[in-house]
C-alpha cells in the first residue's frame, strides 16, 4: 500500500464523513457492481443483450443501459438531486 495520500482519497474521506454522501456513495457501490454481475452473467452464458431483452420483453437499450455503471450513477444522481 502506498504510504502517500492523493488528495482524492482526502477529499473522498472527508466527504464519506456527511451521512447523506456516505449513504449515496455506498448505493453508488452497489448498484455499480450489480451492473457488473448483470453483464457477467450475460456473457457467462452466452447471451446477447437483443437476446436477454427479448426475454425480458423490454428493448435491447434497455439492457444495455443497466449494464452501463455510467448510466446507472447517472440515474443515482439524478434521483437525489433534480429529478
Amino acid at each position: 500500500m502506498r504510504s502517500d495520500v492523493s488528495s482524492f482519497d482526502t477529499y473522498l474521506q472527508e466527504q464519506l464523513q456527511d451521512p447523506e454522501f456516505r449513504d449515496w456513495f455506498e448505493a453508488a457501490d452497489r448498484a455499480l457492481e450489480i451492473t457488473f454481475q448483470l453483464a457477467e452473467l450475460r456473457r457467462q452464458r452466452g447471451l446477447t443483450q437483443a437476446q436477454v431483452a427479448a426475454m425480458m420483453g423490454a428493448r435491447q437499450q434497455t439492457i444495455s443501459r443497466l449494464e452501463n455503471p455510467a448510466s446507472i450513477c447517472a440515474d443515482l444522481y439524478c434521483s437525489e438531486t433534480i429529478c
